[in-house]
């Protein structure tokens, strides 16, 4: 029992090993194709601007597929995820699921603002149809997604929200402060968006991180 004991941390470090190995090579995976797409010329002529944003995209993108196949495939994802074991991941199901769907929108709707705009792969107008019709989606989604969430889980939505604000509020409003008083470039309106998706990404880890729900499992 002694030996099962103590090889349990070394098994749960040894899984997140292996995700966290999984999860680079995708991510290194997709930086090459979207840096071989910018570099191309393929998608335009691409600003700092626009290349943060398909980054940014690219990483709502690659959590929302990883998850979604662990959730269609629980014994492949119960190794790709951060949980106990495949039954908690079939329990947690429909919320990965939901959850999924609505990461990759986000990525799609990020990367196609990215790609838009005046002389942008995308006519604006289009674009502008596209992200409308796709934050409809993203409304629906959130939605049925809610009824699934326990207290814990609802609990954690409200404090990565509150944390969002904070953090926009610093980085944006303290931004938009050094460039009113001289000391930094004016924020473009993509920079905007972008950082916004980005800090409520950021506000989710840490969220999670403050309860322990990081730790390996």
């Amino acid at each position: 029992m002694e030996a099962k004991v103590d090889q349990a941390p070394r098994r749960k470090w040894r899984k997140f090993a292996l995700q966290a190995l999984a999860g680079g090579v995708i991510g290194a995976g997709f930086s090459v194709v979207v840096g071989e797409l910018i570099e191309s010329g393929v998608l335009g002529a691409f600003s700092a601007a626009q290349e943060a944003a398909l980054f940014v995209a690219m990483l709502y993108a690659v959590i929302g597929l990883v998850v979604g196949l662990g959730v269609a495939m629980p014994r492949a994802g119960a190794a790709m995820l951060n949980v106990e074991d495949e039954e908690e991941l079939r329990e947690q199901r429909s919320m990965l699921g939901w959850s999924a769907l609505s990461m990759l929108l986000i990525g799609l709707l990020l990367g196609v603002l990215a790609v838009s705009g005046q002389g942008g792969l995308v006519d604006p107008v289009l674009a502008l149809g596209l992200i409308a019709v796709g934050w409809l989606v993203l409304g629906v989604l959130g939605w049925r997604m809610l009824a699934t969430l326990d207290e814990l889980m609802r609990a954690l939505s409200r404090e990565s929200a509150e944390l969002a604000y904070y953090l926009v509020f610093v980085v944006c409003g303290g931004w938009a402060t050094l460039a009113w008083l001289g000391f930094a470039a004016p924020m473009g309106m993509l920079s905007f968006v972008t950082l916004c998706h980005g800090l409520l990404l950021l506000a989710c880890f840490i969220a999670t991180a403050r309860r322990g729900m990081m730790a390996p499992r």
